[in-house]
């Protein structure tokens, strides 16, 4: 009986995880539950929907559970609180809906957490910073609002934070600032207001940072200069302030810089010749004057230039010699 007991829980063990990627169509079984010594549960890529039972709690030697790529509605369980051994949660590509539960908090030895596309709404919940084990947080495309909350700068570990195309206002926090481990942050398409903060320039190890598509203001910050290994900059379609800064130019790893649809004023940096890498460089739609610097002419890697809509003057033209608004 015991041989039997042990082949049976080997069994199940090792065919959960090929019910993924089929089209099973179905609720999820509240009857899972009775499976206690699971440890993965893939269920992804089928054409699931319901809710995700209650009883999913109950598998509290779960380390790896995927859901997501499914027709799933209602909340996220509660419960889901109760699977402190998980390592990998993905509930994304469904239908999800209401707020995120306090309960994820709980989760602390998650590494890898995405929630993304989905009808989610409400804040952030604060306990998110209790899992100082993520490195992968995904969040974008869904409906959250409120604010970023500072705890989210507990995460020391994270090197993936996408929160992009949500509801979420006010400022960027300053303890964004602690993620040393970022090499990717997305926060573009909120509402995001303020100034970019100077802790952002702390994230030296950061490859891409979007911040696009908000109501950022004030000046770009010049501890932007420290992002050395960044290789895309989308600070487009925001309200941001103030000149270039010459300190742009240190960023020689940059092939994409977009900065298109502010209030930039001042000429264009001559430093901008530094960035040989630069395949796109948007600074269109703005109020930049002067003439356009000849070091533009050593940015031979450029496929994509747009400089329209500023008043600046064609290359060799000094700014005396311009008319207003030339093209």
């Amino acid at each position: 009986m015991i041989f039997y007991c042990q082949l049976t829980i080997l069994v199940v063990q090792s065919l959960l995880p090929l019910l993924k990627t089929n089209s099973l169509t179905s609720l999820i079984p509240p009857s899972i539950g009775n499976l206690r010594n699971l440890t993965t549960l893939y269920l992804f890529e089928n054409e699931l929907f319901g809710s995700i039972p209650q009883e999913i709690g109950l598998l509290r030697f779960l380390n790896d559970l995927r859901l997501s790529t499914n027709n799933l509605t209602s909340p996220i369980p509660p419960s889901i609180g109760n699977l402190r051994n998980l390592t990998t949660l993905y509930l994304h590509t469904n239908e999800l809906s209401s707020s995120i539960p306090q309960e994820i908090g709980l989760l602390t030895l998650l590494n890898d957490l995405q929630l993304k596309t989905n009808s989610l709404i409400g804040p952030i919940p604060p306990s998110i910073g209790n899992l100082r084990n993520l490195t992968t947080l995904y969040l974008f495309d869904n409906e959250l609002s409120g604010s970023i909350p500072q705890e989210i700068g507990l995460l020391r570990f994270l090197n993936d934070l996408r929160l992009s195309t949500n509801n979420l206002t006010s400022p960027i926090p300053p303890s964004i600032g602690n993620l040393r481990n970022l090499t990717t942050l997305y926060l573009s398409d909120n509402e995001l207001s303020g100034s970019i903060s100077q802790e952002i320039g702390l994230l030296t190890s950061l490859n891409d940072l979007d911040l696009a598509t908000n109501s950022l203001t004030s000046p770009i910050p010049l501890s932007i200069r420290n992002l050395r290994n960044l290789t895309s900059l989308y600070l487009h379609t925001n309200k941001l302030s103030g000149s270039v800064p010459q300190e742009i130019g240190l960023l020689r790893s940059l092939n994409d810089l977009q900065l298109s649809t502010n209030n930039l004023i001042g000429p264009i940096s001559p430093s901008i010749g530094n960035l040989r890498n630069l395949t796109t460089l948007y600074l269109h739609t703005n109020e930049l004057s002067g003439f356009i610097p000849q070091e533009i002419g050593l940015l031979t890697l450029l496929n994509d230039l747009q400089l329209t809509t500023n008043d600046s003057c064609p290359i060799g033209v000094s700014a005396d010699s311009c008319p207003a608004g030339a093209p």
